[in-house]
């Protein structure tokens, strides 16, 4: 190696210009390995293990020698046993460095928790102590399975207690399951809308009603744009679930469903609706996300960002049933003359509002760092049961509205029954598009959130 400047080159960053002997001790502190580059000229690099002048061509090896075991032996002098033990040899220590920083020594324990917990890189330069040179962390035979676990190269990031399963190798895990369970969601989602809204709804005067017949009736262009969507929102569905995976097909569910329940509500308010029902729409959207939210930190429990949206979705989903219920409550005259199915109906959406009361204080019990399985799991249940009991309930209720009250608006008429089995099914029809909307909306924000966990770790 002549005599001069040089400059090198680690990781793309260029430093210098250093003389030889500078270099030299760059390489006894570990600052510059075989893998970094060299150049004269900033033009011409050449890896630094080239130079004899730098590395001998006989480096020191970074695999511990097995320490000897320690042995004892008795000789007898003069009658008397006489007890000799081996002496054992003192630990082997170990330095690395770190964005320009020398850390050590330290045991060889130590250096695999740094690499289990993510502070030391595969590419972060490791030697023993009073060795000359260095060489990357992955390279060290006691860490090389531990970076070899996860293919992108990145430390893990956390080991979970007991489990033996690295981060990386739970996340790809929980990748692949919600990338399946959200293309079958969606799937069975989109062909599930298409054939309730496309199906004939019912047979009026001998003529079978479809929902494109709306934009012929009175009013009826509303409910028709709103089926319209839907129609169009299901093909959308079958083409993305299949196509598209990740961060991209959970911003298309959730971007679908967003305009679903826009037009929903829209055609609700022109057919007279209050705010009160709207609002009820709004709490059904806000415990599906909760719902998603919770699946997400069950593969991922440490993340900030599902911590965040679990304390906004819980406060949301606390305040709007504390306020249902307390509205529930203070209505004295809402069972007064009403049928007994009614009366189930009511108790069942007051049950469920219950649920969903529960599922946002236990969500943020479950903003704790700490992350508790159980807890978690107790809050994804009762979100669904909020979602399904309330709707299961208004079916109920207003089908037994329906058989109590429908003939006094049609009196004098032969097909009061046909009538009642027609608004029924109506009822039922929306009912289902309302949960699937809801299901499509939790598995929307799982696969988006978990995409996004993720992606950090495939840089």
């Amino acid at each position: 190696m002549a005599e001069g400047l040089f400059y090198m080159r680690v990781r793309g960053k260029v430093s210098g210009p250093f003389d030889v002997a500078t270099l030299q001790k760059l390489v006894k502190r570990g600052g510059l390995s075989r893998i970094h580059e060299i150049s004269s000229d900033r033009s011409a690099w050449s890896a630094a293990g080239e130079f004899e002048d730098l590395f001998p061509s006989t480096p020191v090896q970074l695999s511990p020698q097995p320490p000897p075991v320690v042995e004892s032996t008795a000789e007898t002098t003069g009658g008397e046993p006489q007890i000799t033990t081996a002496t054992a040899p003192a630990e082997i220590l170990y330095f690395y460095a770190q964005r320009g920083s020398t850390v050590g020594p330290v045991r060889l324990s130590v250096l695999t928790a740094l690499a289990e917990n993510g502070t030391l890189r595969k590419d972060d330069l490791v030697w023993r102590e009073h060795a000359d040179t260095g060489a990357p962390a992955a390279q060290l035979p006691a860490l090389a399975a531990i970076f070899s676990g996860h293919g992108s190269g990145r430390p893990l990031a956390y080991i979970e207690k007991g489990s033996g399963e690295s981060h990386s190798a739970k996340m790809q895990a929980a990748i692949s399951s919600v990338a399946v369970e959200a293309r079958w969601v969606g799937v069975a989602v989109g062909l599930l809308v298409f054939l309730l809204v496309n199906l004939p709804w019912f047979i009026a005067d001998k003529k079978i009603v479809c929902w494109w017949d709306l934009y012929q009736a009175p009013d009826g262009n509303t409910w028709a744009c709103f089926a319209t969507v839907l129609v169009l929102s299901a093909i959308t569905l079958g083409i993305v679930a299949l196509s598209v995976t990740g961060i991209a097909r959970g911003i298309i569910y959730l971007s679908l469903m967003a305009a679903t329940w826009i037009f929903l509500c829209v055609a609700m308010m022109n057919s007279g609706a209050t705010l009160e029902g709207v609002a009820s729409l709004i709490l059904s959207v806000v415990l599906s996300l909760l719902t998603g939210v919770c699946a997400f930190r069950s593969s991922t429990p440490e993340s900030a960002a599902g911590r965040v949206l679990l304390g906004i979705c819980s406060g949301i989903v606390t305040l709007g049933m504390l306020t249902a219920i307390i509205e529930t409550v203070l209505e004295r005259n809402t069972f007064v003359d009403v049928p007994a199915g009614v009366i189930t109906g009511g108790i069942l959406v007051f049950v469920g509002l219950l649920s969903g009361l529960a599922a946002g204080i236990m969500g943020f019990v479950g903003l704790k760092p700490v992350f508790t399985a159980a807890l978690n799991q107790a809050t994804r249940l009762t979100s669904l049961v909020g979602l399904l009991l309330p709707g299961l309930g208004i079916f109920v209720a207003m089908s037994a509205a329906a058989q109590s009250f429908m003939p006094r608006f049609s009196a004098g008429n032969g097909n009061t029954s046909q009538w009642n089995w027609i608004f029924i099914e109506v009822v039922c029809r929306m009912l289902l598009i309302f949960y699937a909307c809801n299901a499509l909306t939790s598995v929307g924000i799982q696969e988006l959130l978990t995409a996004a966990q993720a992606r950090p770790a495939g840089r």
